[in-house]
């Protein structure tokens, strides 16, 4: 993966979670400056740091290197983004709540006559 994507993968998703360098530099264990360099895309991450950047921004480590080229997918829900986030995340729940989370998916495509009955 080219470095420089990730830097900018690493940015947007620290902006979207509304934190700041400092926030980063402390779950790391690294000075600011370390995450401007590493934002910068001046600087590796390794794997340790990036599991714990996924889970500081509550989003699944393969987001910050998946270039989501439809062309490369393979799997349907890979196709959309917040669709493939929305499907891991369940997979990361309790298996209750993936029930659960089921029940209220199914409930809402047929009794909202979203999809027709029979189809599956």
């Amino acid at each position: 993966m080219d470095r420089q994507i990730l830097s900018k993968r690493l940015k947007q998703a620290r902006l979207e979670a509304g934190l700041k360098q400092e926030d980063l530099a402390k779950c790391l264990g690294v000075p600011i400056s370390a995450i401007s360099i590493l934002e910068s895309g001046n600087r590796k991450l390794d794997v340790l740091e990036l599991l714990k950047v996924a889970k500081l921004y509550s989003k699944p480590a393969e987001w910050f290197y998946n270039t989501h080229d439809s062309s490369k997918k393979r799997r349907w829900h890979d196709q959309n983004p917040v669709v493939d986030e929305a499907i891991d995340l369940i997979r990361q729940a309790p298996t209750n709540l993936q029930v659960s989370v089921a029940h209220a998916v199914i409930g809402f495509l047929k009794h909202g006559n979203l999809i027709k009955n029979d189809q599956k």
